[in-house]
C-alpha cells in the first residue's frame, strides 16, 4: 500500500488511472457551462424520457396550484402579539397575496402572460434543467389607471449572466456573480440573450441589478441548490446522469434502426453462378433477355385450389429469409438497468414514474419508492419557498403595508425588522395523492386518533387542498341538504328530520338554519 486508505492509493488496480483534479468552488468556465446546459436542454427537448421526468417532478414540486397558507399561531410567537390579532393580520396577508398573485390579468408578470404559481413553475424548471432559476423584482413608477399594485417580477434566463466588457474572472467578480469578498452583492446581466441574433449589440451591453434594496427588499431571485460553501452557481441533476442518458438514446436509436431494416428486407434470392459466369453475362441483350425470362417464369407460379402459392425457383437461384432475430430481453434489461441508474440521480423521481412501467409493482413496492420519492419533492419544494416564493411573498407584503391593504398592529415589529414572524406560513403545493385511498385514508385517521398529525395536515398531504375552505364548503352543503329534507351521506352526523314530506312548507327556511360561520 502507498496509502494509508486505500482510496488514496494511486497503484491500486482499481484506482491508478482514477486521478481526478482538486477544483474550487466556481472553478466551472463560462465555456463549460455552456457546453453542458446546451446538452441538457437537448436531451429534455429530445428524449422522452428526460422531458417526462422534468415535467413530472415540476408538477409535483410546484405545479399550478402553488399557494401560501399563513399561520396565525406561528406569527403570534413570534410577533409578540395575541393570537387574536396575529388571525386578523394573517388574514390580510393572505387576502393581499392572493389579489396580487393570481391575477386573471397577469400583472404579477412582468411580460404580462402567467400568474405567481407559473412563475414559480418556470422558475423551478430553470433550477431543474439549467442549474437555477433567475428572476428580477420590478416597480412599476407609472402604473396604469385602475392598477393597484406596482410590484412585478422579470423571469431572467441564466444565459444572460457574464462579466461586463468580457473580463476575466477575478476574486469578486464569477460569471456575471458580484461578491464583496464575503456575499453577493449584485448581478449583472446582459440586455439581450447572447445567441439572440436580432438583439442588435444589446447582447454586448450589461446593467448592474443589485442582489437588495436599501431597506433589505429582494432584487435578484436565484433559485438553486448550494452543495459547496462559496459556491455561486448552481448545477443542474441532469449533469451527474448526462452521459447515461445519451447512451440510453443512441442504444434505443440503434435498436429501432435495426428492427427497421429487418422489415424492410423480408428476403432475398441468391443465385448460384460463379464470378466468370456472372460475367460473360454482363452484356445488354443476354441480361434483358434474362430478367424477361425470369419475370416470365416467376408470373406462371402453380396454385393450389384455395389460391395459395407455390414457390417455383428460377434455375440456378435460392430463397433465403432474413430471419435475424432481435435480442429484445438484453434490450430490456439494459434500459431498466440504466433507468434506475438515472433515477437514482434525479430528486423526486422513482423509476417507476420515470420509465412509466408499473409492471412489476405491487403496493408495499410502489408505495416505498413513492415515499422515498416524495421526501425529495418536499426538500425542493421548500426549496423554492426559501429563494423564490418567500422573497416575493416579503415584497408584496411591503406594498400592501405601504397602500393600506395590510394594517400593522400596534406593538409588532417591522417587516424587515423580524421577516420571519411576518412569513409564519407555509406554502402548499400539488398533494401526493393515492395509490390505494382506502388504505391511506384509514392510516390517516389512525394518525389523526393518536394525534400524530391534524386534519389540514392530512388534507394538504394527500391532495392539496385548503381545509378551511373544505369545512366552509361542507357547511354550505349541510345547509343544501337540510333546505331540500335531504340527509347528507358521508358528511357528519346530521339528521334531518322533516315532518310531511310532500308538504314543502314543512322544510327549513333559511333563518332557521345554522349559520355555516
Amino acid at each position: 500500500m502507498d496509502a494509508t486508505r486505500r482510496a488514496a492509493s494511486t497503484t491500486d488496480q482499481v484506482t491508478a488511472a482514477w486521478r481526478p483534479r482538486l477544483t474550487a468552488p466556481n472553478d466551472d468556465g463560462p465555456w463549460e457551462r455552456d457546453i453542458y446546459v446546451a446538452r441538457t436542454r437537448d436531451l429534455v427537448n429530445n428524449s422522452s424520457w428526460a422531458s417526462g421526468a422534468v415535467d413530472r417532478v415540476v408538477a409535483n414540486v410546484v405545479g399550478l396550484a402553488l399557494r401560501y397558507s399563513a399561520r396565525s399561531g406561528i406569527m403570534a410567537k413570534l410577533l409578540g402579539l395575541d393570537l387574536d390579532v396575529a388571525s386578523r393580520l394573517a388574514t390580510q396577508i393572505e387576502r393581499a397575496w392572493s389579489s396580487w398573485a393570481n391575477d386573471p390579468l397577469f400583472r404579477c408578470d412582468w411580460e404580462r402572460s402567467q400568474t405567481f404559481a407559473g412563475l414559480a413553475n418556470l422558475a423551478y424548471r430553470g433550477r431543474y434543467v439549467d442549474g437555477r432559476g433567475l428572476a428580477v423584482m420590478r416597480i412599476d413608477k407609472s402604473p396604469r389607471p385602475g392598477w393597484k399594485w406596482r410590484t412585478s417580477v422579470q423571469m431572467m434566463d441564466p444565459d444572460r449572466l457574464g462579466n461586463p466588457l468580457g473580463v476575466m474572472n477575478s476574486p469578486t467578480m464569477n460569471n456575471g456573480v458580484e461578491t464583496d469578498g464575503r456575499e453577493i452583492v449584485a448581478y449583472h446581466f446582459r440586455d439581450a440573450h447572447p445567441a439572440d441574433r436580432t438583439a442588435y449589440g444589446k447582447q454586448f451591453t450589461y446593467v448592474r441589478v443589485p442582489v437588495s434594496g436599501p431597506y433589505g427588499r429582494p432584487m435578484v431571485l436565484d433559485l438553486r441548490r448550494k452543495t459547496r460553501a462559496g459556491e455561486l452557481h448552481g448545477v443542474s441533476p441532469f449533469v451527474a446522469v448526462l452521459r447515461r442518458f445519451k447512451a440510453l438514446d443512441r442504444y434505443t436509436d440503434s435498436e429501432i434502426q435495426a428492427a427497421a431494416v429487418n422489415a424492410l428486407f423480408a428476403a432475398v434470392f441468391k443465385t448460384t453462378r460463379s464470378q466468370g459466369e456472372a460475367a460473360e453475362a454482363l452484356n445488354v441483350e443476354a441480361l434483358d433477355q434474362r430478367a424477361t425470362a425470369r419475370a416470365e417464369f416467376y408470373g406462371a407460379d402453380a396454385r393450389l385450389s384455395d389460391g395459395s402459392k407455390i414457390a417455383q425457383l428460377y434455375p440456378e437461384d435460392e430463397l433465403q429469409l432474413l430471419t435475424t432475430p432481435r435480442h429484445v430481453a438484453s434490450y430490456q434489461g439494459f434500459v431498466s438497468t440504466t433507468l434506475q441508474a438515472i433515477a437514482a440521480g434525479l430528486p423526486g423521481v422513482s423509476y417507476e414514474t420515470l420509465s412509466m412501467d408499473f409492471s412489476k409493482t405491487n403496493y408495499s413496492s410502489f408505495r416505498g419508492a413513492m415515499n422515498e420519492a416524495w421526501r425529495a419533492v418536499i426538500d425542493e419544494r421548500n426549496l423554492v419557498a426559501m429563494h423564490f416564493a418567500n422573497p416575493i411573498l416579503l415584497s408584496v407584503i411591503e406594498e400592501a403595508i405601504e397602500i393600506g391593504e395590510i394594517e400593522v398592529p400596534e406593538g409588532c415589529p417591522e417587516l424587515y425588522e423580524n421577516p420571519a414572524g411576518w412569513l409564519g406560513g407555509r406554502w402548499i403545493g400539488p398533494g401526493r395523492g393515492y395509490v390505494d385511498a382506502v388504505k391511506e385514508i384509514n392510516a390517516s385517521n389512525l394518525k389523526i386518533a393518536n394525534g400524530l398529525s391534524t386534519l389540514e395536515d392530512e388534507t394538504i398531504e394527500s391532495t392539496g387542498g385548503d381545509y378551511e375552505a373544505n369545512v366552509e364548503q361542507l357547511g354550505y352543503e349541510k345547509q343544501l341538504f337540510a333546505r331540500h329534507g335531504l340527509a347528507p351521506a358521508g358528511i357528519g352526523e346530521m339528521e334531518a328530520e322533516v315532518e310531511g314530506e310532500d308538504d314543502i312548507d314543512a322544510r327549513p327556511t333559511a333563518d332557521e338554519l345554522p349559520d355555516p360561520a
